[in-house]
């Protein structure tokens, strides 16, 4: 009996050494996250590339053209940048009167600045334009002192 009972406060004993072994390594890890946070450095806007990309380069008249602004990381370490207020792309063809220009006002959150990882492009937006004339078909992406352009081909 006296076997069965130290057997048990030993069990007992392991799985709280165990528990406590488990639950330091979670805080430490927590911490490591936070610490690592802290130290990655704040970079300007326009030390990044901005990048536009598109899921084709020739497009027929009628077709939805996707684009896909990001904004990339080319360093070989993580970077942060202060969250942008705002940010304005527009798509038009040659001669098009009706340009389709957004202007995209971000909402202050909790999260000021943006985490981007090292070699990695961070997706800033989204949008699909319908080409109304053949021709070149303009993209360009304005946020703060960056400007980018793309010309993709409509038959």
């Amino acid at each position: 009996m006296n076997y069965v009972l130290r057997w048990g406060m030993k069990m007992r004993n392991l799985m709280l050494k165990y528990t406590l072994l488990i639950l330091s390594v979670f805080i430490i890890f927590l911490g490591f996250r936070y610490y690592y946070e802290i130290f990655i450095p704040i970079v300007p806007l326009d030390e990044l590339r901005l990048e536009i990309v598109t899921d084709r380069s020739e497009y027929v008249l009628g077709e939805v053209v996707n684009v896909t602004f990001y904004l990339v990381n080319d360093r070989p370490y993580p970077v942060r940048i202060v969250q942008p207020n705002e940010y304005w792309f527009a798509g038009y063809s040659e001669g098009d009167q009706n340009k389709t220009l957004v202007g995209v006002f971000v909402t202050p959150s909790e999260e000021k600045f943006i985490t981007i990882p090292p070699y990695t492009r961070y997706k800033l937006e989204q949008f699909s334009f319908k080409p109304a004339l053949e021709g070149s078909f303009k993209i360009y992406i304005v946020i703060e002192n960056l400007k980018v352009s793309k010309i993709v081909k409509i038959k």
